[in-house]
């Protein structure tokens, strides 16, 4: 009977235990369906499987019909178990000889797969956790120990988290979205981070779930835009969870991508704008010369020639003014001469009129009449303050 060989697993629980220790049972269940599938749909499962795993399997269910309609409790089949077949008689029937040939080579197969599998859980636990074995087992050596008792024993010991295992299973969830390019990627990895976190007992509601992920994607106006819809489509805080989140920033994320002004790939990313830069002596310069221009003069931060063609002499020269930016001052000074402007109507004084004479800003010494009436202007009989026409009307007084 050849020995059955296993990948070293990628997980340890050398160091870290406690945070590596779902990722390791993963790899363990992984590796153990893999080996025997002849056998048993679930494969070598049960050799490390806990009895909650082994009810997860859909295989296991007996009953699916009546716990679909709701009628009986679930009902899981019982673990197989491949024990040494009995010898049969030397006059046995050809069937019973095919059936304990069968049995012999399943128990053979599962045994090698069971040895495989305790020796890559072993290497894996690290040097501390093999001593923690042998204190809960001091009868057995470290080769009896089986993948039921190594997989026990270090999900008794690492499986309750503490504090620092918290903060680690919760700064995935505190990681901005760098890219809408990345934007699936990114959900699927903040999903994982919420679905560990809240298997380890210290979950948030589906709606905290909500609220952080929005966090890690506020960089992003156009996310902020497309959240309208969706608060349009789902408006009751029940709704809002990343079960109705997720797909519906997955269905526009092409959209996203293309309109948002921070990704490179819409059209509201804006580059420098390239002048070419024009060589002294050149005839560009001798036709400014004939339209009375004079040649552009570059300073010593922007563009020169030198043997191989031009050279930019400073690395801080200053960025070019984006248009737009110009289009915003110019409004903003309308705004502000409309605000400095007296409002329609505001002056409810004397109304000043035009002088009617181009002489009416001389001095008093030289003016032709000795009287100004803001009505009649410049007269002989009246100052304004006595005009009879401007007493006698009302829009005067």
């Amino acid at each position: 009977m050849a020995e059955l060989k296993l990948t070293a697993f990628t997980s340890s629980l050398a160091d870290e235990p406690r945070f590596h220790l779902e990722a390791w049972l993963e790899e363990a269940e992984t590796a153990a369906v893999n080996l025997c599938p002849q056998h048993d749909p679930t494969g070598a499962l049960t050799l490390v499987a806990t009895d909650v795993v082994w009810e997860q399997q859909p295989e296991n269910l007996t009953n699916l019909a009546q716990v679909l309609a709701g009628t009986h409790p679930a009902v899981y089949r019982a673990r197989p178990t491949w024990t040494m077949p009995v010898t049969h008689a030397g006059n046995a029937a050809s069937a019973t000889v095919s059936i304990y040939r069968q049995e012999l080579t399943r128990f053979n197969e599962y045994t090698l797969a069971s040895k495989a599998l305790a020796k890559v859980l072993l290497d894996s636990i690290g040097p501390k956790n093999q001593v923690l074995l042998k204190t809960l087992h001091p009868t057995l050596k470290i080769y009896a120990f089986t993948p039921r008792q190594i997989v026990d024993a270090m999900f008794d010991k690492h499986g309750i988290p503490q504090s620092e295992d918290i903060i680690k299973l919760r700064s995935p969830l505190d990681l901005a979205l760098t890219s809408l390019s990345d934007l699936e990627n990114h959900m699927a990895n903040f999903l994982l981070a919420s679905q560990r976190l809240t298997r380890s007992g210290q979950g948030k509601t589906p709606y905290e779930y909500f609220e952080t992920y929005l966090v890690t994607v506020s960089g992003f106006p156009s996310v902020a835009l497309a959240m309208l819809g969706y608060y349009a489509r789902y408006p009751a805080i029940s709704q809002q969870n990343l079960a109705t989140l997720f797909p519906f920033l997955t269905d526009i994320k092409d959209h996203l991508a293309k309109t948002d002004p921070a990704s490179p790939f819409s059209g509201a990313a804006r580059g420098p704008a390239q002048t070419p830069a024009r060589r002294p002596g050149k005839k560009h310069n001798k036709r400014d010369k004939k339209q009375g221009q004079k040649p552009t003069q570059q300073s010593s931060s922007t563009t020169r020639w030198g043997p191989t063609g031009a050279v930019n002499l400073a690395a801080n020269a200053p960025p070019p003014i984006d248009p737009r930016d110009a289009k915003l001052a110019a409004l903003e000074a309308q705004v502000a001469a409309m605000m400095a402007a007296p409002a329609y109507g505001g002056n409810f004084g004397m109304p000043v009129y035009p002088p009617a004479h181009t002489h009416a800003t001389l001095a008093s010494s030289a003016r032709p009449r000795a009287h100004y009436c803001w009505l009649h202007g410049y007269n002989n009989s009246h100052e304004g303050n006595v005009c009879k026409v401007m007493t006698n009307d009302p829009q005067y007084t």
